[in-house]
């Protein structure tokens, strides 16, 4: 498996995105925690679920619950060049998943279909 992701997220910085919303572009890490994360829902596959993954930045996690067998995934950030990433990490891993640019501040569009079966979430506050 692999996943690309910038060289230095820090070089992604928006002054006026910060300005505006205190945007970080904390996405473009492979945080320890995701790969944790990974490796935990690699030995739990979400067979047959429904599963989303908020602020998926480079999407690790998302990609490994569909590798895994889940029915449907959905990769989700605030972030349109981290969704960008997750689409591209998805073709590289050959799965098919779904993504959204979405705020956590209008959280309605992610309970659409009933909502998931598993969240997941890594070093998201």
């Amino acid at each position: 498996m692999t996943v690309r992701h910038p060289r230095d997220g820090l070089e992604l910085l928006d002054e006026e995105a910060f300005e505006r919303e205190q945007f970080m572009p904390y996405w473009a890490d492979l945080w320890p925690s995701a790969v944790a994360l990974a490796d935990v829902v690699a030995r739990r596959p979400p067979t047959g679920k429904r599963v989303i993954e908020l602020g998926c930045g480079i999407a690790l996690p998302g990609i490994v619950a569909a590798r895994g067998g889940a029915a449907d995934v959905l990769l989700t950030d605030w972030s349109p060049d981290a969704i960008a990433f997750a689409t591209e990490n998805a073709e590289r891993n050959g799965v098919r998943v779904r993504t959204a640019v979405q705020s956590w501040a209008e959280p309605a569009p992610l309970t659409v279909d009933g909502g998931s079966d598993l969240v997941l979430a890594s070093d998201v506050l």
